[in-house]
């Protein structure tokens, strides 16, 4: 079944069920602190192992908690969607060395809780790069073919506000490339750039400092206008990296996140009352974000054919007609958008 399993996330996943689920329910939610402080939530449930059960469900009650006895009521923005900013005005503690949960209650009755995450702070900005490499790819004959692409990597660092530990960082994707309908309106569309190729690196266990390669970006016909690869470095918490690192891990050998080949992925959501209607997956996590942008024009990749321009049939999906049908697309040109 597909499901977006960062909440925010732009594209959706391949989960494969294992055959004994019954019903499970889908818990995505993290803490992202800042100014204002952002808690996101998304809920959906999956029904008899049918690949295509997935849908968004609403809870009777979405709490964030501190273990300062401190909690805010989550609102619902739709079905299965929660967000609330928390700003310095609200009465809730956001610092490194708090912990948070969420508590949720079920409109059939049940209750369910994560555990306490904490809050750490990678105290070293990030940066990232591109570089031009070679690459070998198979053709659609199956011949090996030497073709150019862009390396994007960042700079490792070990410098975590956590006591007596060092830094545990994950990094997100997402790309924002400007195109001209046939309409002739400047739109600029973001999405997640490979969202299965989840990156966490924990550098308690790395002798130096450095920078190091995230992944590979083919050059393609959406750099036609301008492309930017925005890399969010996560905080994580050890238990939150473990989780990361176990997703890492199955994808990489299965591309499934909660059927790994030993056994089921292990979240940090369970139920606190006697009724205990489904399966639970997913995972809350409060971390701090950095994020680094990479800027491709369109000679740096060889002044490719625009995508609407091409002369063959076009995905339905991507509306060169009309390029707002498209539900991340915008008119509104980006603040860190610099480039003309």
């Amino acid at each position: 079944m597909l499901l977006c399993m960062a909440l925010g996330c732009l594209d959706s996943i391949d989960v494969r069920l294992d055959e004994g689920l019954q019903e499970g329910l889908v818990i995505d939610s993290k803490l992202v602190a800042g100014e204002p402080s952002v808690f996101t939530l998304q809920t959906s449930k999956i029904f008899n192992y049918e690949l295509e059960s997935g849908r968004l469900v609403t809870m009777k009650r979405v709490i964030l908690q501190n273990d300062l006895g401190e909690s805010l009521e989550v609102p619902t923005r739709r079905t299965g969607v929660y967000r609330l900013e928390i700003g310095a005005e609200d009465a809730f503690t956001i610092e490194d060395g708090v912990s948070f949960r969420v508590l949720i209650e079920q409109v059939d009755g049940s209750s369910l809780q994560s555990e306490f995450d904490p809050l750490w702070t990678i105290t070293r900005p990030s940066m990232a790069s591109k570089k031009l490499v070679e690459s070998i790819r198979l053709d659609a004959d199956g011949r090996e073919v030497v073709t150019p692409v862009y390396e994007i990597s960042t700079t490792l660092t070990n410098q975590s506000s956590e006591p007596n530990a060092s830094a545990r960082l994950k990094w997100d994707f997402v790309e924002t490339f400007r195109i001209i309908d046939d309409e002739d309106k400047i739109c600029y569309l973001s999405n997640n750039r490979d969202v299965l190729n989840v990156k966490v690196f924990d550098t308690n266990f790395l002798t130096e400092e450095g920078w190091v390669p995230l992944f590979d970006r083919f050059i393609d016909p959406f750099m036609a206008r301008g492309y930017y690869i925005q890399a969010i470095r996560e905080s994580l918490s050890e238990p939150a990296f473990a989780y990361w690192k176990n997703v890492e891990t199955v994808v990489e050998r299965d591309g499934g996140q909660f059927e790994p080949p030993a056994g089921r992925l292990q979240g940090n959501f369970s139920y606190s009352s006697e009724l205990q209607p489904a399966d639970l997956f997913g995972f809350f996590y409060a971390t701090r974000t950095d994020t680094s942008r990479i800027y491709i024009s369109p000679e740096d990749a060889f002044f490719p054919t625009p995508f609407c321009e091409i002369p063959v049939p076009r995905p339905p999906q991507f509306p060169c007609g009309d390029c707002l049908e498209h539900p991340r697309a915008t008119l509104v040109k980006p603040a860190w958008w610099t480039e003309e």
